[in-house]
């Protein structure tokens, strides 16, 4: 489906700068070295070896393995890079190869996630079908994108995790510091902040503290990481790091036209800019713009599909019931930190969308966690989707 939509709708879009190709042409250059060097290929595969003979052989023939404006620990385009070299021992070099193991990785990622709350979901047939089938999830959760292998570490992650609070090994303990290891060269605020959120519910279900007070205190802890983080030098400062990264994107506007920018007032490394622009963050993560500013029917899908999104949420929580208070408290909390970040950092209407993926899976499971009743229609869907009785 996005291989139509880069093709036929984004005609004028160079390929270099499609996301859905450069990662899979470099991949290609990388996996050249095989035949050429086997040494070299395996080096780059690793990441060991970054000699300077590789970048003049390899890696200054590629895209986007240069991160241009990106530092070293976030260029994460490297890692995709490599993994399609890795895809192509076994693809033959087809494009379309990649695609269905792509697709096939974030739908086990999917199901994971999702068996990680079945317990504690009310209506699961409803919640499945719409997991499953949700339009952003289908569109951009499934080619051959970074949110695609996200998913699916997550749901590795998840199911490891599941494991471990079983057994409580050793084993399933290092599983998991391994999957994170791995979340931290694909997208690194996602899993670092899955990981801060996931450590809360643990603690909160281990020694039986209520949710609330968990979860209020990583709020708080949060906040003061946020000022205190400036005493550690800029590297390691998150107001400098999120306004490094906004700047960094409007510097990539720059060099690239991009369909849809949201307005977004710039920060300039002060409290009193976070709290300026934050209106702006959360109106574009969340709302993103009205129907009828839709350049195009995808941006109206998009528009169409948070609208009704906000409303479900609106509707869940005033006539429902929250009784899966740390599943609900453990979702908002992702939620709130992940959009926050990405509200901050990115003006585009695309980019926002594409990035929202790994939070809207727990945006849409936390709302079946909710006890409220089920409308006629969605009656009928369950109805229709339960098995058959066996005579």
């Amino acid at each position: 489906m996005m291989y139509v939509v880069y093709t036929q709708f984004y005609v004028g879009q160079e390929r270099h700068q499609s996301d859905i190709f450069k990662f899979f042409d470099d991949g290609i250059i990388l996996y050249s070295a095989l035949e050429q060097n086997p040494e070299d290929f395996f080096s780059m595969l690793s990441g060991l070896n970054k000699s300077p003979e590789l970048s003049a052989k390899y890696y200054d023939k590629m895209m986007s393995w240069h991160g241009g404006f990106e530092k070293e620990t976030f260029n994460d385009a490297k890692t995709m890079v490599r993994i399609n070299a890795f895809v192509r021992l076994f693809s033959a070099g087809n494009f379309h190869i990649h695609q269905l193991i792509s697709a096939f990785l974030s739908f086990l990622g999917l199901w994971s996630i999702f068996l990680f709350f079945q317990p504690y979901i009310l209506h699961k047939k409803t919640a499945a079908t719409t997991l499953f089938l949700c339009p952003s999830l289908l569109l951009w959760g499934s080619p051959i994108f970074k949110e695609s292998f996200a998913l699916f570490l997550m749901g590795a992650i998840f199911w490891t995790f599941k494991k471990f609070t079983q057994h409580y090994h050793i084993k399933w303990l290092v599983c998991i510091m391994c999957l994170f290891l791995g979340g931290y060269f694909l997208k690194v605020y996602v899993f670092l902040i899955l990981f801060v959120v996931l450590f809360t519910y643990l603690i909160s279900s281990t020694y039986a503290i209520k949710a609330s007070y968990c979860f209020s205190g990583l709020g708080v802890f949060c906040i003061l990481f946020f000022f205190l983080s400036d005493y550690f030098g800029s590297d390691y400062s998150l107001p400098w790091i999120i306004t490094w990264k906004q700047k960094d994107f409007f510097g990539m506007l720059g060099l690239q036209s991009a369909g849809s920018i949201l307005p977004l007032h710039k920060l300039d490394y002060s409290y009193l800019s976070f709290l300026y622009v934050l209106p702006d963050a959360l109106y574009n993560v969340l709302y993103h713009k009205h129907i009828w500013q839709a350049r195009h029917f995808l941006e109206c899908f998009s528009i169409l599909e948070q609208q009704a999104l906000l409303l479900f949420t609106f509707l869940v929580f005033y006539f429902g019931k929250v009784t899966r208070v740390t599943h609900v408290l453990f979702s908002l909390t992702y939620l709130v930190l992940l959009f926050l970040l990405i509200g901050y950092t990115v003006p585009v209407l695309g980019a926002i969308v594409r990035y929202k993926i790994p939070g809207l899976v727990f945006w849409i499971l936390a709302l079946f966690t909710v006890k409220w009743p089920l409308p006629t229609w969605m009656q009928t869907l369950s109805h229709t989707l339960r098995a058959p009785h066996k005579p």
